[in-house]
């Protein structure tokens, strides 16, 4: 029942006395019932219900935020593109608790020895296939559980939760470390214990924008990692950028900023890892399935060399294709060197 404003209401309803003798005529039995209606009407409590509010104001990890019980792992990496894999891998563990860095992991992986390079790739973080650090490395798998271990040793054996920590990581490190654990080297390697929660310190700056690193606040042109740490340090560049222990360590200084740690027990601040991994496996699922998805009726398997191709003629670089600048009414409108042209060009008349 609600109210005539829309408040939802409970009726209490006083007892109301039976009558005290059953061989009462018709017409007496139904005025007392009148009276006893009329009783209740003028003497009903209305009673606000409590609106229900199940709106989180809290992160997932509340409980072991104001328990003491963190440890967030800055995790960087830098690849080599897809037929490749992961050539470096750090971590840098920070303790909110006594606001420090306890430690650091940085190793270089060697890739396969089939892998191809992508040289775009290398031009970003300057590694190449026949750097030192490479080809003095170990493979992935022993690592990997280098990794694992570093990340373990400061959860005291589960008495502690970790964050893994990643800069616009859920669509590429978590991308990378999932493809480890359940692709490449499924039921061989497996991701740390102990760490329920993902954070995404970009995500975080950029969806407060009552945060002082906000944008709105800090007026920085961008969310990169390393533009963020320029803001907060007052350097005009961070040297060494596309490192992943470099950028890690950026990332690190971010987060234990006193204005984005305003923010780290916030709703959106985390997720829980469990979710990233069912996304993600529900992303390759539907990948596999349409590789294995029968050919639709009328249409045949592709082989070799029967590729659809765009006819020449509609192509950039041979005769009667377009070609590479300006349309030609724009080039008109700007050879005439007329400012009355040039505005007719961008707000044409039957638009005025």
């Amino acid at each position: 029942m609600t109210s005539n404003d829309g408040i939802p209401v409970t009726l209490v309803l006083p007892d109301v006395p039976a009558s005290s003798s059953s061989s009462v005529d018709t017409s007496e039995s139904i005025d007392e019932e009148q009276v006893q209606q009329e009783t209740v009407a003028s003497s009903t409590t209305v009673l606000p219900v409590p609106p229900t509010n199940n709106k989180r104001t809290k992160s997932i990890a509340h409980d072991d935020w104001v328990g003491h019980r963190l440890m967030i792992f800055h995790v960087d990496l830098e690849h080599g593109g897809d037929a490749c894999g992961v050539l470096q891998l750090s971590v840098v563990a920070y303790d909110p608790t006594g606001h420090r860095v306890v430690g650091e992991f940085d190793e270089y992986i060697k890739p396969p020895a089939n892998a191809l390079w992508s040289s775009h790739a290398s031009d970003i973080h300057g590694i190449y296939s026949n750097d030192v650090r490479i080809t003095s490395a170990e493979t992935i798998i022993e690592v990997w559980k280098r990794f694992v271990s570093f990340i373990e040793g400061y959860l005291d054996g589960g008495s502690k939760k970790g964050i893994i920590a990643a800069w616009g990581g859920q669509s590429c490190d978590c991308e990378w470390l999932f493809r480890i654990t359940e692709d490449t080297h499924h039921g061989e390697l497996f991701m740390p214990c102990w760490c329920p929660y993902f954070m995404d310190p970009k995500k975080v700056v950029l969806h407060y924008s009552s945060c002082k690193l906000n944008q709105k606040h800090s007026g920085v042109i961008g969310y990169g990692c390393d533009e963020m740490w320029c803001y907060i340090t007052g350097n005009d560049s961070l040297l060494g950028a596309h490192s992943a222990i470099v950028d890690a360590r950026a990332q690190s200084t971010v987060v234990a900023d006193k204005r984005f740690l305003e923010y780290i027990d916030k709703p959106v601040s985390m997720i829980a890892m469990a979710d990233v991994w069912a996304a993600k496996r529900k992303n390759r699922d539907i990948r596999n399935d349409e590789l294995n998805r029968k050919i639709p009726s009328g249409w045949t398997e592709g082989v070799a060399d029967s590729a659809w191709k765009l006819p020449r003629a509609k192509e950039y670089s041979f005769a009667g294709g377009g070609h590479y600048g300006p349309s030609l009414a724009a080039k008109t409108a700007c050879e005439s060197q007329s400012l009355a042209d040039l505005f007719i060009f961008f707000f044409p008349i039957q638009f005025l």
